[in-house]
């Protein structure tokens, strides 16, 4: 696994590129907490400390130990670790995309990922006056990858490989029955996916591969 780099060419500390993922972690969870009423769970102290943790990750020590407390934080922090701490380390470390970059991808991805989290949990209180409580709705995302997949350039003559990391996230639809009740449904018919694709060079696909297993 290499040395991360800054847009400059210049190398990453291992502070500062652990400090970018935990910003990350932070945002994430601002981001979910603002879907329902587990937002109720932090203190206003513990909001002051999420919301500096989201904007300095680990630059301020006290702030970030405080939060790591809370047990809704911590659980959304362990989540975020299991599905993009993988994305984050392979394009930064073996692929050697600028950190900036990376954190800039990574952003992206888990906001479009909240965003149907939100709107899950949305049509499932109009659909049914309940709450839908967020661990459970984070359990209903179905996760395909991170996986190194190859795909035929369309505009190549000689139809060489293009090589992506890529990762799914597939989500249930809110569906009425017959009988009156309500369920969340998985087919053909009743699913979104939210899909992750970046390019990665063909010479470090195997090493790529060869990280990703680490991480399970």
């Amino acid at each position: 696994m290499g040395m991360a780099m800054y847009a400059d060419g210049s190398n990453v500390q291992i502070f500062d590129y652990n400090s970018r993922q935990v910003r990350l972690m932070a945002q994430n969870t601002e981001q979910l907490l603002e879907t329902g009423p587990e937002r109720a769970m932090l203190s206003g102290q513990d909001w002051k400390n999420l919301s500096t943790v989201a904007y300095t990750g680990m630059d301020d020590t006290d702030a970030f130990k405080s939060i790591s407390t809370n047990e809704i934080v911590s659980y959304l922090m362990m989540d975020w670790m299991k599905r993009y701490a993988s994305i984050f380390g392979v394009l930064a470390r073996v692929e050697g995309q600028p950190v900036e970059q990376v954190e800039t991808e990574v952003r992206a991805f888990q906001h479009q990922i909240n965003e149907k989290v939100g709107y899950l949990r949305y049509l499932w209180g109009v659909h049914t006056d309940q709450i839908l409580a967020l661990q459970t709705a984070l359990e209903q995302v179905r996760w395909n990858g991170p996986v190194v997949k190859e795909f035929r350039g369309v505009e190549s003559l000689q139809g060489y490989p293009e090589h992506y990391l890529c990762t799914d996230a597939l989500f249930p639809h809110v569906v009425d029955s017959d009988e009156g009740s309500c369920d969340l449904l998985f087919d053909t018919h009743h699913i979104s996916i939210t899909t992750l694709r970046v390019s990665i060079h063909e010479e470090l696909a195997l090493a790529i591969k060869k990280e990703l297993a680490g991480y399970r």
